[in-house]
């Protein structure tokens, strides 16, 4: 056993010794459990509790990313300027040791899971150290993922494992520079600590190093922090800890929120109902485009949980995420979601019914059935104004580009649609797809240009084999006849089975029209996609002709491949960087991190990291087991 001293680092070698100016905003705006002992209990009553970060054996430095630490003050070179810092950095980075000024404690919240309420949920392998003041005067939360038990952990370890502490470090850094609001990640510690863990629930239980990351945010408040007031929920029988003290605890959160994280909307007005009416359109906005930004980029957050999702509006906890590389609307990264509840089709709804759960949890303060209907009025448009912006982009249309302005919304639509609709018959490549339609040129003839791009378009089409097992009916033939029984005779019977009766009628309508059209060879796949990107950038061709003649192909090009990334982290670059990583070989995290720095430079970019998946990575998955 590792002895628990989380020394001070004042203590320590002068030979590199940054001072953060910790102001412990949270700690400092709450009475705060003291209960100190990470004892897992109901914490009625708390925002937040004060823990002691769990020691891990010999950690180690995996990656650091030098552009995050630069935003705290810390500086990259110096950490690994020789073995003793290097050493220093790695236990202060995990909390074996802790900054002079932090105060750790983690943070108290419920959360709807798959649609269905929790209880208390909270923190529970997350630990914030406070937040600092930046020499920009900016305030960032410094949070350790993994770093031991909480009072918040269940029946959990506190701990994370080094293939998802990989993935969330990584992604975390990559959506700043896809321009996407998100959390960050300055650090991925490695140990010799080790705990059991099933990856895909298959009863298949491993032993798996453990990892801790440090993310950055403003602040890590989320959707479920209001939901700790939640009466008994009829469904789950859970109700939140600290229902019954709502009147006098919910204003001094929304007070914390709004004074240090929407100052416009704290000193705007002096009610904190026209504050909570304000701040209800802001996150309406936010969550709105943030979700627009992950349809057009191909994102699945894999786990959109109340408690997942940002009050700032950022995107925030990377678990069993991944990016569309074969195009299905269907898509699902998480192999827990057997259901599709978060499938990429299905994330813009799901975001909206998140934030009427968040409406719920408001209703103390304002009227519920006022923050609703502002909901289900604004967000539908706010989404598809966000969308259609930037699909417009990534396709190369700008508003004063046109020479037809009015045309611009309609040309949007049918190259978007028709589009999406081509990727999906041909199982395209999403990323690729995308990146190279900035060669197409506005003759109206195909040119040998367009040919090649038509021809490329035909290679990131996937492979006979990848499409039939894509499109493997959800339901077997037995599920199926049991299903459309209940369709014809009590529909909302099936929601007992966690099946939503519209969307059994649209799987069950599609799998019986697959089976009814005759199987394809490779190179009648092959022929069928060539004929169907033919006709589809020829359609685009006509729709560019409608732009400025003053805008040169160009012109286009750039402003389209600053759009479209070249590089996405795909989940077989992940699989194989973890894979080396298992064996303390970082370089493949530092070389992804690298390219996620800079994803639409050209030269930044190897080729081979924008392959489609090989073939043996077909079949990876990721599940909630981290």
């Amino acid at each position: 056993m590792v002895e628990q001293t989380n020394q001070n680092f004042s203590t320590l070698s002068n030979s590199y010794n940054p001072k953060l100016e910790f102001v412990n905003t949270a700690y400092n705006s709450f009475e705060i459990d003291e209960n100190i002992g990470n004892k897992v209990r109901q914490v009625p009553g708390y925002v937040y509790s004060k823990v002691t970060p769990t020691p891990l054996l010999n950690p180690r430095i995996g990656s650091l990313s030098q552009r995050c630490l630069e935003i705290l003050g810390l500086d990259y070179d110096k950490i690994y300027q020789n073995q003793e810092t290097n050493d220093r950095f790695a236990e202060l980075l995990c909390g074996n040791e802790l900054f002079e000024g932090s105060i750790p404690i983690s943070h108290n919240y419920c959360g709807h899971q798959f649609g269905v309420f929790a209880g208390q949920l909270g923190d529970g392998r997350a630990i914030s150290l406070g937040d600092i003041k930046n020499a920009k005067k900016q305030t960032w939360e410094l949070q350790f993922k993994g770093a031991g038990k909480t009072p918040y952990s269940r029946t959990a370890d506190g701990r994370a494992v080094l293939r998802s502490s990989i993935r969330e470090f990584l992604c975390s850094e990559a959506f700043v520079y896809l321009g996407i609001p998100t959390s960050r990640a300055a650090s991925l510690i490695v140990s010799d600590t080790k705990v059991q863990r099933d990856p895909i629930y298959s009863g298949n239980v491993i032993l798996e190093k453990c990892a801790v990351v440090m993310r950055v945010a403003p602040s890590f408040f989320r959707f479920g922090s209001f939901e700790i007031f939640k009466k008994q929920d009829k469904y789950s029988g859970m109700e939140g800890p600290s229902h019954g003290m709502e009147n006098e605890l919910m204003p001094q959160m929304l007070e914390f929120l709004f004074k240090n994280y929407f100052p416009e909307i704290y000193y705007k007005v002096p009610s904190l109902k026209d504050q909570v009416e304000l701040y209800i359109q802001e996150i309406t906005k936010r969550t709105a485009e943030l979700v627009a930004h992950w349809q057009t980029i191909g994102y699945v957050h894999g786990v959109l949980n109340t408690d997942n999702m940002s009050a700032l509006g950022l995107t925030i906890d990377y678990g069993p995420y991944g990016f569309i590389e074969h195009f299905n609307p269907k898509f699902i990264p998480n192999y827990s979601d057997k259901e599709g509840r978060y499938s990429y089709e299905n994330q813009p709804s799901i975001c909206k019914w998140n934030l009427n759960k968040l409406a719920e949890a408001l209703h103390p303060i304002i009227d519920m059935s006022e923050t609703k209907k502002y909901i289900d009025d604004n967000f539908d448009a706010l989404y598809s104004a966000k969308y259609l912006d930037n699909m417009g982009r990534k396709l190369g249309f700008v508003l004063n580009e046109l020479k037809d302005k009015k045309s611009l919304e309609d040309l949007e639509y049918e190259c978007i649609k028709s589009i999406f609709d081509v990727m999906k018959q041909t199982s395209s490549d999403f990323t690729n797809t995308f990146r190279v339609l900035s060669k197409v040129s506005r003759v109206q003839e195909l040119n040998d240009s367009d040919k090649q791009v038509i021809e490329d378009l035909v290679k990131y089409s996937a492979p006979i084999e990848h499409v039939r097992a894509q499109r493997k009916p959800k339901y077997s033939a037995g599920a199926i006849v049991r299903i459309k029984q209940l369709l014809d005779s009590n529909p909302n019977a099936l929601y007992m089975f966690g099946i939503d009766p519209e969307e059994a009628r649209k799987e069950i309508d599609e799998i019986e029209n697959q089976s009814k059209q005759p199987q394809q060879s490779q190179q009648e796949q092959l022929d069928q996609n060539r004929e169907l990107w033919t006709k589809w950038v020829l359609f685009y061709k006509q729709a560019l002709s409608n732009m400025d003649a003053s805008i040169s192909d160009e012109i286009r090009k750039k402003s389209m491949d600053s759009h479209n990334p070249k590089f996405i982290l795909r989940n077989y670059l992940m699989e194989e960087a973890i894979r080396l990583a298992e064996n303390d070989d970082f370089s493949r995290v530092d070389e992804l991190l690298k390219m996620a720095y800079d994803p639409y430079n050209e030269q930044n970019v190897s080729d081979i990291s924008t392959q489609p998946p090989p073939s043996w990575a077909y079949d990876l998955c990721v599940s909630c087991s981290s």
